[in-house]
C-alpha cells in the first residue's frame, strides 16, 4: 500500500515558519528558546533545495532532513563561536 505525500518546498517551509512562535515558547520552557528560530533557518534551507529533491517521497524526506540538520548545526556552530569569542575562550595564534 502506497500513500502519496503531496508537499512542495513552499508548503513545508511555510508550515515551519507558521509554528515558530509555538516552537520558541515550548523550547523556552524546556531549553534555550532557539528552536523556532532554528526552524526558520531550516525553512530557508528547504526553500533553497533544488526541484530534484521533490521527485519522490524518499528524496523529499531525505532532503528535508539534511537541509534542517545543516541549517541547525551551522547556527549552533556560529552561536558557540560567538560565545567563545565573547568569553575569551578562543585564542588566535599566527598561522592557525
Amino acid at each position: 500500500m502506497t500513500s502519496a505525500i503531496c508537499f512542495n518546498k513552499i508548503d513545508v517551509a511555510d508550515e515551519l515558519e507558521k509554528v515558530e512562535p509555538l516552537l520558541t515558547n515550548l523550547d523556552s520552557a524546556a531549553g534555550d528558546g532557539d528552536l523556532g528560530i532554528s526552524m526558520c533557518r531550516g525553512a530557508a534551507a528547504i526553500r533553497a533545495l533544488p526541484d530534484s529533491a521533490w521527485t519522490s517521497e524518499v528524496s523529499m524526506l531525505n532532503s528535508i532532513g539534511e537541509a534542517l540538520e545543516k541549517a541547525v548545526v551551522a547556527a549552533e556552530d556560529s552561536a558557540k563561536k560567538t560565545a567563545q569569542n565573547w568569553s575569551g575562550l578562543v585564542t588566535w595564534e599566527k598561522g592557525l
